[in-house]
């Protein structure tokens, strides 16, 4: 009996936290979606989804709930590939990630109940993996090459720095190499005003 008292606790502490994250995830997949109709890819969208997906994949872990860690880890998985441009935006990975949601929503509700533990995810996993697989490769010439950045600053990026930066050579955007030891106020006060998907610090 009190074996049955704790892992009721456990579920409804688990229940607290996870369905709040369920609920920023399910919002944030409708902004991607509308995203990946007008085809203006949000980096912060994409970001918000991954640290949520991350947050419910370590908070399930702690509470025991294998299935529920086991499906974020693996959506965690298919929005680095996203977030990285690895994969495409389009409606079949938007559909992935819905069913995905709808899964996950599902095992959240029923975490600590006599049905725990009863819903498949392999189907859903594969479905996944699938799309993972779908990795794009680069050809030719970085469009880096034309922006004349010194090995120093290229090699002190991250993968995600380096996508970002990227992109925004590709849609012919402004970029700006801002050296810290000269920095005026006004620039200073530009940095601070400018998204955090926008900025590649130079380490």
């Amino acid at each position: 009996m009190a074996a049955d008292t704790s892992i009721d606790k456990a579920a409804k502490d688990f229940l607290a936290e996870a369905e709040e994250i369920i609920d920023q995830l399910s919002l944030d997949l409708v902004s991607l979606s509308d995203c990946a109709d007008s085809g203006d890819f949000n980096p912060d969208v994409v970001n918000s989804i991954f640290r949520g997906a991350h947050s419910l994949k370590g908070l399930a872990g702690m509470f025991g709930f294998t299935d529920i860690a086991d499906l974020s880890h693996n959506m965690e998985n298919l929005l680095d590939s996203l977030r990285l441009g690895k994969i495409p935006l389009n409606q079949n990975t938007i559909s992935v990630l819905f069913d995905s949601m709808e899964i996950l929503g599902s095992l959240v509700r029923g975490a600590g109940s006599a049905d725990s533990g009863k819903t498949d995810i392999s189907q859903t996993i594969s479905r996944i993996n699938a799309c993972v697989a779908l990795v794009q490769k680069d050809e030719g010439a970085s469009p880096l090459a034309k922006l004349g950045l010194s090995e120093r600053v290229l090699s002190s990026l991250t993968e995600y720095e380096e996508h970002r930066l990227l992109e925004n050579v590709k849609k012919n955007k402004n970029i700006f190499s801002i050296q810290r030891h000269s920095v005026s106020p006004h620039l200073i006060r530009i940095w601070e005003n400018l998204p955090k998907s926008s900025r590649v610090p130079e380490k």
